[in-house]
């Protein structure tokens, strides 16, 4: 039963996380605070991918009361995909260039 607590409330809790930050990126989004030298493609799939992230998290969360060992599962493996490095940024010119680097 204690393992089954814990795992709801991970889930839970991981799903919130997920919103949140599909929250944060699409209010900075809509208010033109993304980097505006990025090319158009590249962010929209990073919308896509946070609006992805956050469903499946949902359906992990609602998998965990049906099933809890599932739901754990499945938001372990999106927790795991997490590690995998990001497209590279794409930009409508050259790449900006960073301070102290030549």
């Amino acid at each position: 039963m204690a393992q089954q607590a814990a795992a709801e409330y991970f889930v839970l809790s991981m799903a919130v996380l997920a919103w949140s930050w599909l929250l944060k990126w699409t209010v900075g989004w809509r208010r033109n605070q993304v980097d505006s030298r990025l090319a158009m493609d590249y962010v929209r799939h990073l919308n896509r991918r946070y609006w992805l992230f956050a469903l499946l998290n949902t359906a992990a969360a609602v998998l965990v009361y049906a099933h809890w060992p599932s739901g754990l599962a499945l938001c372990g493996i999106l927790t795991a995909t997490l590690l995998i490095p990001p497209r590279t940024p794409r930009y409508h010119t050259e790449a900006p260039i960073v301070e102290g680097e030549s």
